[in-house]
Order: C-alpha cells, then sequence, then structure tokens
C-alpha cells in the first residue's frame, strides 16, 4: 500500500502544482465560469490545486498511511461526483481544471476525458487493492 499512496502523492503533487500554474496564467478557459458551482475556471483551479498540493503533502511526508488513503479517496470521491453532475446537466464544454494541462496539445485535448477517467479510476484500484487480506486496504 505504500507505493500507492507515495505515487498518488507525486500524481496529486503534478496536478496541483499544475492547477496552480494554469489558475495563474491567461488560458481562456480560466476565465469562464464553472457550471456547477458558479465560480470562474480560475477560482475553482486555484481551490482544488490547493488541496491537492494539501493532499499530495500527507501523502509523501505523512506516516499514516490510512489517512492518506482515506483523503485520495475522498478528492477521487469528488472527482467523480463533480464529473456526473456535470454528465447530469450534458455539460459539452472542456474540464476547467485541466487549464493549460490540455491546451498544450491537441492530442491531449481529445483524450482528456480518457485521461481523467483513467486517473480516477487507478485511484480507486489503488485504494481497494488487496481487499481481502486484513490490513492492506484502505476500504
Amino acid at each position: 500500500m505504500k507505493w500507492f499512496v507515495r505515487s498518488a502523492g507525486v500524481v496529486l503533487l503534478v496536478t496541483g502544482l499544475a492547477k496552480l500554474w494554469s489558475a495563474m496564467g491567461e488560458a481562456r478557459v480560466s476565465g469562464g465560469r464553472d457550471p456547477l458551482f458558479g465560480l470562474t475556471f480560475r477560482q475553482l483551479m486555484l481551490g482544488v490545486g490547493l488541496v491537492e498540493l494539501v493532499v499530495a503533502g500527507v501523502c509523501l511526508v505523512g506516516r499514516r498511511e490510512r489517512l492518506s488513503c482515506v483523503l485520495v479517496g475522498w478528492l477521487a470521491g469528488n472527482v467523480g461526483l463533480y464529473r456526473m453532475g456535470l454528465w447530469w446537466i450534458n455539460w459539452e464544454g472542456p474540464f476547467g481544471c485541466a487549464g493549460h494541462v490540455t491546451g498544450m496539445r491537441e492530442m491531449l485535448r481529445q483524450k482528456e476525458r480518457q485521461i481523467i477517467r483513467a486517473c480516477f479510476r487507478s485511484c480507486w484500484v489503488g485504494l481497494s487493492d488487496k481487499p481481502f487480506e486484513e490490513g492492506t486496504t484502505c476500504l
């Protein structure tokens, strides 16, 4: 389970820094409004980026693996609920929290949803690693 916590910490560190970088930039999508919360994408990216950095810090320097797993699961669950909300209202726009990351290359822009789904699934697979062995799972 330690490998999962550390790798999740690295992923969250990179994505959190990318969101903060995007929030500080002048990306066209950053000024738009999020359809669920009514915040600008810039505000949403700033908030989510800070949360990701906090969770990354707990995963990378914390000693409580169970807490790290719970936080990663909480974050993955919130991303899933957010995406479900976008699906519910038939939102077809870009995923605002991706910011510059999807604007860098057209290929990433076309694959954005698949990348987000793969990251979401990997969080849940990592959380339920060896679910039937005592003491090895976060769930």
